[in-house]
């Protein structure tokens, strides 16, 4: 689960509308919620890519 939110200090809210944009104006907003899924997700997939299989299996819960 991925809770998010939009940083509201200087220019956080435009810059969220700029790349998630004007479905952030409903109350689910589904491709900012798909867009910020996507890309935990490649961020996930890139720290197991560039971790050894040994810290992999030792270090699990460091991973979750």
């Amino acid at each position: 689960m991925m809770v998010w939110t939009i940083y509201r200090e200087g220019d956080g809210p435009m810059r969220a509308f700029r790349n998630l944009g004007e479905d952030l104006k409903t109350t689910n907003p589904k491709y900012a919620n798909s867009l910020l899924t996507e890309m935990a997700s490649s961020v996930v997939r890139n720290e197991i890519a560039n971790t050894t299989i040994d810290d992999l299996i030792t270090n699990r819960e460091m991973l979750r």
